[in-house]
């Protein structure tokens, strides 16, 4: 059986907004919003990415965070 993975970066923009994308975002301090060339788009990841943020102090003043999950 395959192991297959999921590799997206994590941020917050500064209306809260939770977004996963597949290259490294850049702040924008104007717009007040990290900005990235590739979305990534899986409704269950972001679901439970949302979950495990929402219990946490990770904000618009963090850093995007790399995120590798592995599965079966």
């Amino acid at each position: 059986m395959s192991k297959l993975s999921a590799k997206f970066w994590v941020y917050v923009n500064k209306n809260g907004f939770l977004g996963l994308s597949i290259d490294k975002p850049v702040r924008d301090e104007e717009l007040g919003k990290w900005v990235a060339k590739f979305p990534y788009c899986n409704s269950i990841m972001y679901a439970q990415v949302m979950e495990m943020i929402s219990k946490t102090k990770f904000g618009w003043n963090c850093e995007p965070e790399y995120i590798e999950i592995n599965y079966q």
